[in-house]
């Protein structure tokens, strides 16, 4: 077998791999469903019972109750204020929180089976926290365990949680939940935050985490539930395969206080907050061209109100502004696609001396004045906005509910379908048609007559927002191709 054929070969090996691996990595995850015993009724009631004797009332509560052999107080805190509404029950377990800055349940952002519990270190021995009486009917509760307490209350706008002991004591949090992927590939995960750096952990994972952290956060699907410290902490954390996250703090401390956030990743928002939340927005590398990229995208927004629209024109403004260097991209496939011929008859004349037909084939390239590579360099410069604009498009929370033109609703989730992404494919394959092949070998033609297909099956779960821009993009970079080409002739 030749050496062509062995490299058309495994191009479609990698390519199979590559494919069923993506389809492997990002099928959708079963969520587990996982039975949960809560109690629920009013704060003055602080008898003690069995949990397995209590009727079940709300699927997101506390975990690990009957595991433990421990028992609940009958009584579900709620605390109302400018923030919305946030249900606690007496074992520190969020129930529900409700948000006028989040757009979906706070069940489907964190699990169906989320819950919180917290754990106090006292003389090596660590015990759950439990809250056992309302002190001043104030937010501030006395718990199972002597001279700690904890209080609940609502501070610049936002709930609060205080754990103070009287001694110095280490505290670990427990985040229940199942791994979980939507359709627009975002997977449950914990986030940390220190120095401007972000970390994670995926909730089904079986991994661990050391490092410090301003606060810990779950993301998912364009919106985080966070509990933000005031200063940093170093911790470790470890998931496990069946959705439990343990946080471990390191040092130990008499008050431990946390504000809880639940609220969609809009970018100018959590920037405004000034605690590094707006870092859970992944803009990737090129992050500085990401954000000029989204305040453009929402200036569009204001004189077109439809995001479909605002990422066409966005889309053609980019690809306008980049044609300079696209211009002497075209100019040289153009020539490269008329030496094709000739370079066909030099591999075929010198298929047996290597080194002349490179000698040649230079000759050629030096005569006719193309070059080789001339079309990579300008490709290479304008890909930093084409990735920026990828980013915006994966994580901008505009887009979630957005709706396009007819049959696309919500550009954040994929085309219900499938049209964006076959047109996608169409236009690909007259952009293969266009460029001229590195190769004369028709066995590797043929494989790369596979690739639109390829990326077009990989589009076809990808958010419609983004489809849509590599649609228009490859569209209007094919009628700006044609323009080059007619005007070099």
């Amino acid at each position: 077998m030749g050496s062509d054929q062995k490299r058309a070969l495994i191009a479609v090996v990698i390519s199979g791999i590559f494919l069923f691996g993506w389809q492997k990595i990002y099928s959708p995850v079963q969520e587990k469903k996982i039975a949960r015993e809560v109690v629920n009724s009013n704060p003055e009631n602080l008898e003690q019972i069995d949990p397995t004797k209590a009727k079940q009332l709300n699927s997101r509560d506390i975990t690990l109750l009957e595991q433990n052999n421990l028992k609940v107080s009958e009584f579900n805190l709620i605390k109302d204020g400018s923030f919305g509404r946030i249900s606690v029950n007496n074992s520190l377990s969020i129930n529900d929180f409700e948000s006028p800055k989040a757009l979906f349940n706070f069940g489907d952002v964190v699990g169906k089976s989320f819950g919180t519990s917290f754990f106090v270190e006292m003389n090596g021995v660590k015990k759950r926290l439990i809250l056992t009486k309302n002190l001043e009917n104030n937010g501030k509760y006395e718990t199972n365990l002597p001279d700690v307490y904890v209080s609940l209350f609502q501070k610049d706008n936002q709930p609060r949680l205080e754990i103070i002991s009287k001694s110095p004591v280490r505290l670990s949090i427990e985040l229940n939940s199942s791994s979980d992927r939507t359709d627009n590939g975002h997977f449950r995960k914990l986030k940390t935050y220190h120095n401007g750096e972000i970390q994670e952990l995926e909730f089904g994972d079986d991994d661990a985490l050391i490092s410090n952290s301003e606060w810990f956060a779950i993301d998912h699907n364009y919106h985080i539930f966070a509990l933000v410290g005031s200063k940093s902490r170093s911790f470790k954390a470890t998931s496990f395969e069946k959705g439990l996250i343990k946080i471990d703090l390191n040092e130990p401390s008499t008050l431990y206080g946390f504000d809880l956030f639940f609220v969609k990743k809009n970018y100018d928002y959590l920037v405004g907050l000034n605690n590094g939340l707006n870092a859970t927005i992944e803009f990737g590398f090129f992050g500085f061209l990401a954000v000029p990229i989204l305040r453009m995208l929402q200036f569009f927004y204001e004189y077109f109100p439809n995001y479909g629209v605002a990422i066409i024109i966005l889309t053609l403004l980019i690809r306008l502004f980049t044609f300079p260097l696209q211009y002497k991209s075209f100019k040289s496939m153009k020539k490269m696609q008329k030496l094709q011929p000739e370079l066909s008859k030099l591999k075929e004349k010198y298929q047996d001396n290597p080194q002349k037909m490179q000698a040649e084939t230079m000759e050629l390239f030096k005569r006719s004045g193309a070059n080789p590579l001339g079309g990579c360099l300008p490709m290479l410069l304008q890909m930093p906005f084409f990735f920026a604009f990828y980013k915006v498009l994966s994580a901008a929370v505009e887009l979630v509910g957005a709706p396009f033109i007819f049959w696309i609703n919500d550009l954040s989730t994929k085309d219900p379908y499938f049209v964006l992404p076959v047109l996608l494919a169409i236009v690909m394959f007259g952009q293969q048609k266009l460029t001229p092949s590195q190769t004369a070998d028709a066995t590797q033609q043929k494989v790369m007559m596979f690739m639109p297909i390829i990326f077009g099956f990989i589009m076809k779960d990808l958010p419609s927002g983004l489809v849509l821009y590599i649609f228009i993009s490859t569209l209007f970079g094919i009628l700006q191709q044609l323009y080059v080409y007619k005007k070099t002739d």
